[in-house]
């Protein structure tokens, strides 16, 4: 190499660097562009699976935090104490700071109170963070993990499970929220879960009271992933009568119940079947056995 190649080269650095900065910061800002917008779809998931309306909020600073508290059903101010909420957070803490200490002309008081109010954040996000896991059947204390320095990596694989995972389903109270470890009195009638979603799950109906299955939370007793689009959000409705000993099943579905010999159901009339009878919702993925013992 020359002399006057290695001064071109020196004179070159300069844009090579600038170069390489430019490079460097577009790839950092898609980095963190992309990274913001998985865990927008990674929340959307959850909320869908919640039943939550809105599916643009998790996309958008602060409406993000509020669609959060909605899925929680915490009250909507906890997100002025929420960790997450890091642009409202660090807001009021900015003018907070700069209020007291034009008030107080010192420094102590100030930091006193913006320390309590750091506390404060730590609180009700456990206590968001506990209505949360709870929510999806989780141990409400996971809440820990959130404001434990350390495992946040663990927090974010347990979103995934909630928002990607059919494993994982929403708790809301009722019919839905038994699970295959729950056991029931064998001498009633049952909705038994043999394949899909609810394999090995007993659903006691032996109340008589008609129970409805597909996506809609608000509408089901027995709920199916949101992106189940084969299962219609009321699929079908199935009753027990105590006096016959036979269930009812009404097909209210686009792509069908089906009776384990491939015959779909009238939609919108109700078919009388007898004890043992095994349904389908759609295809054989989702399978029940109407059972009495």
């Amino acid at each position: 190499m020359s002399y006057y190649d290695l001064m071109s080269m020196i004179e070159d650095l300069p844009d090579l660097i600038g170069a390489f900065l430019s490079t460097y910061w577009i790839v950092l800002v898609l980095a963190l562009l992309g990274s913001y917008l998985f865990m927008g779809y990674a929340y959307m998931c959850i909320g869908k699976k919640a039943g939550v309306d809105g599916d643009w909020m998790p996309f958008l600073p602060v409406a993000r935090q509020l669609y959060f508290m909605r899925i929680a059903e915490a009250p909507w101010w906890y997100i002025f104490l929420f960790s997450e909420s890091g642009l409202i957070t660090g807001v009021i803490t900015v003018v907070l700071g700069v209020v007291l200490v034009l008030l107080t002309k010192g420094l102590l008081f100030p930091f006193i109170i913006l320390a309590a109010y750091w506390i404060a954040i730590f609180i009700f996000t456990f206590l968001a963070y506990r209505k949360f896991y709870g929510k999806f059947r989780f141990n409400p204390n996971t809440a820990w993990l959130v404001i434990i320095p350390g495992f946040g990596t663990v927090d974010l694989v347990f979103k995934m499970l909630i928002g990607f995972s059919d494993v994982v389903v929403k708790s809301s109270g009722g019919i839905s929220d038994i699970s295959e470890n729950d056991a029931i009195p064998r001498e009633k009638a049952y909705i038994c879960g043999i394949a899909g979603q609810y394999e090995g799950a007993d659903f006691d109906i032996s109340d008589g009271k008609e129970i409805t299955m597909g996506r809609s939370s608000s509408d089901c007793q027995i709920v199916f992933d949101q992106y189940q689009d084969e299962i219609s959000r009321v699929h079908c409705r199935v009753r027990y009568d105590m006096n016959t000993n036979d269930f009812y099943i009404t097909d209210c579905s686009k792509l069908g119940t089906y009776l384990e010999n491939g015959t779909r159901l009238e939609n919108g009339v109700t078919k009388r079947v007898g004890r043992g009878t095994v349904i389908y919702l759609a295809s054989k993925r989702n399978g029940f056995r109407l059972d009495i013992e």
